[in-house]
């Protein structure tokens, strides 16, 4: 059936820059599969234990797998839609391309594109930010004066590397990072699940209580917070732009690529989720990391730390892709290549210092360093009430 609303109007170079350089169709199923993966399966994944801890073994375990199934069939459904318009001659490599043919352009133009620009936004804030965390984990367990150094130094650091991890030309030439961010994602998932079971059969392990506590109240808005968390592992909203770097036709490979991150997802969403909750039970806190750190060994706790750090940084070049696509696309001539002056002019220029020198990059730093000098101001204010100088 045809469009009833016209198509979002995109001048032709704009839409061709940013698919000829950064959405390039050369990729193939396990490309897709290495893309989403790294999309999907990350970090996050080990909150799923304190969600696990506000449903209890049977919920829990159902939710998982409802979360998984919704999600799978919603990313397939889009698949299917995204290639549908494309046979109908309708350009559509950006989620909000799709959109406009759906809901139409002033909706995408509006509400979708601002709402996918935003969440990849604060995707990007977030994976700075927990980046940094796991660093400073790292560095505290290895060095004696690790702790020392202020968080958001480490998260500075952590955003270097990503910022030149972005740099990268295109979403296809990010394949074998994003294989490197699974075996990562398979390598601390090992790791958490191997530090529970250990810290779940340690004589200094806490009691293992698998009861939902609190009034209704409190149990109510726990099943809320779960089943946020749980949706949240499983969001990905990058399935359009994934399978505009495909060789044509993308939905079969987008199927096959669907199927080996989902793979990897259940596999270790499952195994940390059933292991951090048999391992902490209630206690289990919003960081399984939080749990095992002193009872697993010292190098296990890097060795997850490391492995989730380097993750990220792969997951962050990956949320940074659908602004690149869009950005590029208004400063870049198609027509000239990929390394002609003009386009690489205008790309360390415009893109390094506007985009990719990222303000998700400025904003985290902000951020951190605003919380913690307010922070060290409050500390300093109640130490002097307390040992006012004589």
């Amino acid at each position: 059936m045809a469009p009833t609303q016209p198509p979002l109007e995109l001048e032709p170079t704009q839409a061709d820059a940013g698919k000829a350089f950064v959405l390039e169709s050369k990729g193939t199923w396990l490309h897709a599969g290495y893309h989403l993966t790294a999309a999907t399966a990350g970090p996050p994944l080990l909150a799923l234990p304190f969600a696990m801890s506000h449903l209890g073994w049977g919920p829990g375990i159902f939710t998982l797998l409802l979360a998984a199934a919704v999600t799978f069939y919603e990313c397939f459904l889009l698949s299917i839609t995204t290639e549908e318009l494309n046979s109908q001659g309708l350009q559509c490599f950006r989620f909000w391309d799709v959109a406009s043919h759906v809901m139409g352009p002033t909706w995408a133009h509006y509400f979708v594109a601002p709402l996918q620009y935003v969440l990849c936004y604060v995707v990007v804030i977030a994976l700075i930010l927990l980046g940094g965390g796991t660093l400073e984990a790292v560095f505290s367990a290895a060095l004696s004066n690790g702790g020392h150094v202020r968080l958001y130094y480490y998260t500075a650091i952590f955003g270097a590397f990503a910022l030149v991890l972005s740099q990268l030309p295109s979403f296809h030439s990010l394949r074998f990072f994003n294989l490197l961010s699974m075996l990562l994602c398979l390598g601390f998932s090992i790791c958490t699940v191997g530090g529970s079971i250990i810290a779940g059969l340690s004589d200094e392990a806490p009691p293992k209580d698998y009861s939902v506590h609190g009034s209704p109240l409190h149990v109510m808005f726990g099943t809320f917070n779960a089943i946020s968390i749980t949706l949240t592992a499983y969001a990905n909203p990058l399935i359009v732009e994934i399978q505009a770097t495909l060789l044509p036709p993308p939905t079969s490979k987008m199927l096959k690529g669907l199927l080996v991150c989902y793979s990897v997802s259940l596999l270790t969403f499952l195994s940390v989720s059933i292991s951090g909750y048999w391992a902490f039970g209630s206690s289990a806190k919003g960081l399984v990391f939080d749990n095992m750190k002193s009872l697993v060994p010292k190098w296990l706790f890097i060795l997850s730390n490391a492995f989730a750090c380097l993750q990220l940084i792969g997951a962050t070049a990956v949320y940074m892709q659908p602004l690149f696509a869009k950005y590029e696309g208004l400063v870049i001539n198609v027509n000239m290549g990929w390394f002609s002056p003009r386009n690489l002019f205008l790309r360390l220029i415009l893109v390094l210092l506007w985009v990719r020198l990222d303000l998700c990059h400025y904003a985290s730093f902000c951020l951190i360093g605003s919380v913690a000098a307010v922070r060290q101001i409050v500390l300093d204010v109640n130490m002097y009430k307390i040992f006012p100088s004589t």
